[in-house]
């Protein structure tokens, strides 16, 4: 639903970044650190050990509600 908003600490998987800076993101795991309601964006710290916190419009990601059994 659009109606639920990310907080901070909430699981979300990244997609629909279509800038070349950004497109490796997409299919990454990571958690909301921080939400800026003004301007719809949040910054997501990933789990992938290398990858620097990016900031992510609200509709570039999905809350995970069941996150992925690590291997």
């Amino acid at each position: 639903s659009k109606q639920i908003l990310a907080a901070t600490g909430t699981p979300v998987i990244c997609h629909g970044l279509r800038c070349r800076s950004n497109s490796h993101l997409n299919g990454k795991i990571g958690d909301v650190s921080y939400y800026n309601a003004k301007h719809s964006k949040c910054v997501i710290n990933f789990e992938e050990e290398g990858l620097e916190p990016a900031l992510v419009n609200v509709t570039n990601f999905r809350i995970l509600f069941d996150l992925p059994e690590k291997e």
